[in-house]
């Protein structure tokens, strides 16, 4: 979409400018509505300063976990995870730049790269909360709905805690919407139930990749504070 490629131009832009240095919006989603799991209490939604750590992201990824044997059972073990995968649908991707960071590089470097890197989280679960319209539509009580629409809220404010241009990130518009799921939509059950467990795989290994992603930045951010301190 326009808006995407815009964002997605100009943030290169910025970003080779600031390599070169170093070489030389939008609210969070609507509150969750479903009671707080016994997994997880409101005391430990954040029980360190590390983004990757907090326990938010094991339920999240743990609570949307695809059910394998329910997916066979219902397709007869005619398909499997690799034809899903090779099914197309615009989920979007967590994995952020890989850069070789230096101590030449400076701190609005690194800054403006972890910012990129959360902002890419976010409108990726803004996505997937779009993406899951289609797979309510096909199986309205699977229990990854729910699971979602909790965690997603946890996710993402703590996510856009850590964020200082959270207004850089939007939700698709209602029309923008509609279109996403058009797109997807075919007369067909079969296709429509293997897109719909397409979305949902893809989203559990999104959840994953954007732990790994989140968890990258965290260490280099550690490391440079460590080695900062050891300067002193």
């Amino acid at each position: 979409m326009r808006f995407t490629i815009n964002a997605y131009l100009l943030s290169v832009a910025v970003m080779l400018a600031l390599l070169a240095r170093c070489g030389s919006g939008r609210p969070a989603g609507d509150a969750p509505t479903e009671g707080t799991p016994d997994d997880l209490s409101g005391e430990d939604v954040q029980r360190s300063d590390l983004l990757s750590e907090s326990p938010v992201w094991s339920s999240i990824i743990r609570s949307t976990r695809p059910d394998a044997q329910k997916f066979l059972k219902e397709f007869q073990g005619n398909v499997n995870d690799n034809t899903l995968r090779r099914y197309e649908v615009p989920a979007p991707s967590a994995l952020c730049p890989k850069f070789n960071f230096s101590k030449m590089c400076d701190n609005a470097f690194l800054s403006f790269v972890q910012e990129s890197c959360l902002q890419r989280q976010v409108q990726g679960l803004l996505k997937f909360r779009v993406l899951l319209k289609y797979v309510e539509r096909e199986y309205p009580s699977n229990p990854v709905l729910p699971n979602f629409k909790f965690y997603s809220g946890l996710l993402i404010s703590l996510i856009e805690g850590k964020m200082k241009h959270r207004e850089q990130v939007r939700a698709l518009t209602s029309s923008e919407e509609e279109m996403l799921l058009k797109e997807m939509d075919n007369p067909d059950v079969f296709h429509r139930r293997m897109t719909a467990h397409s979305i949902l795989l893809k989203l559990n290994e999104f959840l994953i990749d954007s732990k790994k992603s989140v968890a990258k930045y965290d260490n280099q951010q550690t490391s440079r504070q460590q080695s900062v301190a050891m300067q002193l």
